[in-house]
């Protein structure tokens, strides 16, 4: 049973401090000692992996990162996903995308407050924007299967990046 967790109040439980100080901010040894332990993979859903307000620049995950339920603002520059991203903006404020994002998965940013997302973002498989308020799509956008922009009244479709490259469909 996690006290933490439960607590109406986990900030008055003794020891919660050390562990909010501990969990906020990982740095990449941290994340890849995580990954070792779980064959690649990064999971903050759960406590006190939550707690995480910052994910360290030029992270790499060698599988899938999921950062729902965290308390995560921004992605960090430079972040490289070898399989999906998992992201639910509903449950976090994240509204902008950093430049040089790589997912070699899937990434699914349907229903959330993505409004812009910067340059050299690339897709392994599709990237579904449908139900945001999406205004800007950045500069060299590469997606390797399908695009879903269905749902989308913010975002200019007639002119969108000259040098996107899309393989598979555009859902418009």
């Amino acid at each position: 049973m996690n006290l933490y967790e439960l607590h109406t109040n986990p900030e008055s439980l003794y020891g919660y401090e050390q562990i909010r100080e501990k969990y906020t901010k990982p740095s990449l040894e941290t994340c890849q000692q995580m990954m070792a332990e779980t064959h690649g993979h990064l999971d903050f859903r759960k406590f006190p992996y939550s707690m995480v307000t910052q994910l360290p620049s030029n992270l790499t995950v060698d599988g899938e990162l999921n950062i729902n339920r965290t308390q995560i603002t921004q992605l960090p520059d430079n972040l490289t996903v070898g399989e999906s991203l998992f992201l639910q903006v509903t449950q976090i404020p994240i509204t902008q995308l950093p430049d040089n994002l790589t997912i070699n998965g899937s990434f699914s940013l349907n229903n959330t407050h993505i409004t812009h997302i910067g340059d050299n973002l690339t897709v392994g498989k599709y990237l579904d924007l449908r139900n945001t308020p999406i205004t800007h799509i950045g500069n060299n956008l590469t997606v390797l299967g399908y695009l879903y922009l269905v749902n989308t009244p913010s975002l200019d479709k007639d002119n969108l990046p000259t040098d996107m490259q899309v393989l598979g469909i555009v859902y418009r």
